[in-house]
């Protein structure tokens, strides 16, 4: 009918009538961009809403990795000190076979560091996480997520080589027996006066604690950034995050691990 009606305005040469329906077509076409946009920003930014809330869920998850991850490290840690001090001092003290053995089976493991982050890579991948209009919060989270590269690089220069592992190496006063009241049907036998006489071997021992100890300072750091990113993330969400209170019983450096010398973030260099 439309075009009828603008094709017989033109037949009759009507040209005033011409511009009006070129008018409302015109305006009719701009109506409909404009709904567009409107719908496709009101989309936009529920998604992104959306994106924020899980991305703050997540966050929640991630500090609580990290404060049981420190949490378990500080007391392996403090045992680890306690059996290198002895050894050294040459005294086993109230040690006993079972907690030396613990203290040094554990010293060359490094485990890998795999907070969650499934929600934030998918974020990534698709470019939604750009569109969040929580700068603040955003600037949070990619300071973790740098802090959390630099700690996975850092991993394999602190991880000992199989020959270089002072812990539970056999041969130095350590041997691996049959204990068939075991789950694993081995037990370490630890010959402590062997280990105290060896000077090679409290050297490369000493060197590994030393370098467990710096680990965990990194770890606190990533852990301290992903409490800023879990406050951020849930003050932009209208929340609270609720793993803080996990994260204040960690978030202090154990007294017996406090020194005269605090460790920075410059201390990056590993004892091989």
């Amino acid at each position: 009918m439309l075009l009828r009606r603008f094709t017989r305005h033109i037949s009759n040469q009507n040209w005033l009538a011409v511009g009006l329906d070129v008018a409302a077509v015109a305006g009719g076409v701009l109506l409909a961009l404009q709904l567009q946009g409107w719908f496709e920003a009101r989309g936009t930014k529920a998604r992104a809403e959306a994106a924020l809330t899980e991305l703050y869920l997540e966050s929640e998850d991630v500090l609580l990795t990290w404060v049981e991850l420190v949490y378990e490290n500080d007391i392996d840690l403090e045992l680890q000190d306690r059996v290198v001090a002895a050894l050294f001092a040459g005294e086993q003290g109230a040690l006993d076979a079972d907690a030396i053995e613990a203290g040094l089976a554990t010293m060359g493991f490094f485990p890998p560091v795999n907070p969650p982050r499934r929600v934030y890579d998918e974020l990534a991948r698709g470019g939604l996480i750009h569109e969040i209009d929580a700068p603040e919060a955003m600037d949070a989270v990619a300071t973790y997520y740098e802090r959390l590269a630099f700690i996975e690089a850092q991993l394999p220069f602190f991880r000992p080589a199989r020959d270089g592992d002072a812990g539970l190496r056999e041969g130095r006063g350590i041997n691996s027996v049959y204990d068939a009241e075991r789950r694993s049907r081995q037990r370490i036998e630890v010959d402590f006066a062997a280990l105290t006489a060896d000077p090679a071997y409290l050297d490369a021992l000493s060197r590994l604690l030393r370098n467990r100890i710096v680990f965990q300072y990194y770890r606190r750091w990533v852990m301290h950034e992903a409490a800023g990113m879990c406050e951020a993330l849930a003050r932009a969400a209208g929340a609270r995050c609720l793993a803080l209170e996990a994260y204040e019983t960690v978030r202090e450096v154990p007294l017996w691990l406090a020194g005269d010398e605090e460790l920075t973030e410059a201390d990056e260099e590993t004892d091989e």
